[in-house]
């Protein structure tokens, strides 16, 4: 009886374990992906004002090439991680 007892400590102890490290990697995964998103967007900001600059005619118009080039931009990053939002 002593024996499973301690078996099954052992098994919670290794299920803690497990646990844990794959908390770590989440937390890790999720702190890379942050991290891509943030150069993504610094990317996009960049690009974005390139396209403006590089045939500027209005204000109303510079705005709206902007939103369409953040917009395709988006949608081509959600196709790309699988139609994930």
């Amino acid at each position: 009886m002593a024996a499973m007892f301690c078996g099954m400590a052992q098994a919670r102890a290794e299920a803690e374990t497990l646990l844990q490290q794959a908390r770590g990697e989440i937390q890790r995964e999720r702190q890379a992906a942050v991290d891509r998103l943030r150069r993504e967007v610094g990317a996009l900001a960049v690009l974005a004002a390139s396209r403006v600059v590089g045939s500027s005619l209005d204000t109303a118009a510079n705005r709206a090439r902007a939103d369409k080039v953040i917009t395709d931009l988006a949608d081509e990053a959600v196709a790309e991680v699988g139609g994930v939002h």
